[in-house]
């Protein structure tokens, strides 16, 4: 599609949020042996700089955006242009299978809506803020995060935080800090997280520990050297890594704060948009030309704009679509990865070192013929059992392979061993039978949903 201008709104509601056991009493399956489980140690870590002027917030980090095609392995990662092509037809109605016709919702509910506490524009299409203003991109690839008196959100390669209204702010959605290139968290830092800013970074909020979490994926090879490991092999060994830098991390600090612009600021130049056709890219060996990497930024305080713990640990499979989850044993963070396009690489770090800025490590395993991994994100306060493992969820069927039909949830437990990764077990799938279910117009992601009075078709992603 071509890039458009992004305007997004907050909606703030009040939910309950229940934690309990989740039981996978679907389909029994054959028992499958654990997988190989990958060890790496952080290459570098330390705690953010103090706030110090931007030489350059804007232009100067322009060159180390996301390219509108960036890819891996000879994938686009973003669809083509589909500006042009806004009249043509989408595909035709599909007759839903009477199984999911039986379950189909087609009037509302009678319970009542949740309760908007607050609403106010975020990152987009004519936001300013204190370091002025961005222009932003569709697909959004946006992730907002909620504290008891901050709002934090992401938008591409873009960041800013806001004001709850709480025990601190009197009300919800003044602009406190941004928008900056996401990776400012990483500014003096060194290295990939701070040289690249590719988009895809997701914030979190930790309410166990009251801290806040920001993960941002490297997708430009990292030159080889101290940062070089061969990629992982389904089913192979475990790996060791290098251990991280010594001496850090050092002592607290301040996080980054750019500077006001001043008053006539030059607006920032637009982005250009994405060729129609994206340049061919040949296929390459997983490490031929170095390796990925994922970033992690911890703050020391409740406050998104204090200091943090920084972390960088390498990736040696592309680290597309990380998705957090926040659990007491871990910070659990599934990516779509690999050689193969339904390989994903199901990754958790230490949580506890990571809120200490203590040296730590990451434990990964591939998992193979799997859609979007979905590892179970803590909500509230209630704690699950007591070494429960996390869950990880996928829907059926494989997109990318034209498989667009299913009737599961299929769910693995990953249970981690920080003191003997060899006893790290994942386990599963599990089959949980559910009615059946066919992706929305066949998984395409462009002209899909019709739109009343315009033949122009909505951009979609999901399952009908």
């Amino acid at each position: 599609m071509v890039a458009r201008p992004l305007g997004t709104a907050f909606v703030l509601r009040t939910a309950l949020a229940v934690v309990g056991g989740i039981a996978c009493a679907g389909e029994p399956q054959i028992a499958q042996p654990s997988h190989a489980v990958e060890v790496r140690r952080a290459v570098q870590l330390d705690t953010s700089p103090p706030l110090v002027q931007l030489a350059d917030g804007g232009a100067a980090a322009a060159h180390r955006d996301r390219a509108p095609y960036a890819a891996a392995g000879g994938r686009r990662l973003s669809p083509p242009s589909t500006d042009e092509a806004g009249t043509q037809a989408g595909p035709a109605a599909r007759a839903i299978a009477a199984g999911g016709a039986g379950v189909e919702q087609t009037a509302p509910g009678t319970r009542p809506s949740a309760e908007i506490v607050a609403a106010f524009d975020g990152l987009g299409a004519s936001f300013t803020g204190p370091q002025g203003s961005a222009t932003l991109r569709n697909p959004s690839d946006n992730s907002l995060a909620v504290g008891p008196d901050h709002v934090v959100q992401t938008v591409n390669t873009r960041m800013a935080v806001f004001t709850k209204q709480g025990g601190r702010f009197d009300s919800t959605g003044q602009v406190l800090y941004g928008p900056v290139p996401t990776n400012n968290v990483f500014r003096g830092f060194g290295g990939p997280c701070e040289e690249k800013n590719n988009g895809d970074a997701v914030v979190r909020y930790d309410q166990l520990a009251q801290r806040w979490l920001v993960v941002m994926p490297i997708f430009s090879r990292v030159r080889k050297g101290e940062r070089h490991a061969p990629a992982p092999v389904a089913g192979a060994g475990a790996q060791l890594s290098e251990i991280g830098q010594a001496g850090q991390p050092g002592a607290e600090q301040a996080l980054f704060r750019p500077p006001s612009p001043p008053p006539a600021a030059t607006p920032l130049p637009a982005q250009a948009a994405p060729s129609a056709t994206p340049p061919a890219v040949a296929p390459v060996a997983p490490d031929s030309q170095g390796v990925y990497a994922m970033c992690y930024a911890v703050s020391t305080s409740d406050s998104p704009l204090g200091s943090y713990y920084r972390y960088e640990f390498i990736r040696p499979l592309f680290p597309d679509y990380p998705r957090p989850a926040v659990w007491p044993d871990g910070y659990y963070v599934p990516s779509s990865t690999g050689d193969d396009v339904i390989q994903k690489h199901a990754c958790v770090v230490e949580r506890a070192r990571l809120l200490e800025g203590a040296p730590a490590s990451e434990q990964c395993v591939v998992i193979d013929d799997v859609n979007f991994l979905n590892n179970v994100d803590l909500d509230g306060q209630t704690l699950p059992p007591a070494g429960a493992p996390n869950v990880m969820l996928a829907a059926g069927g494989t997109q990318l392979r034209k498989d667009v039909d299913d009737d599961g949830i299929y769910a693995w437990t990953f249970k981690v061993d920080w003191k003997d990764p060899s006893k790290t077990k994942v386990t599963g799938p599990v089959k949980i039978p559910v009615a059946p279910y066919h992706y929305l117009c066949d998984g395409q992601l462009t002209s899909c949903v019709p739109q009343p009075g315009t033949d122009r078709r909505l951009d979609a992603q999901g399952t009908s």
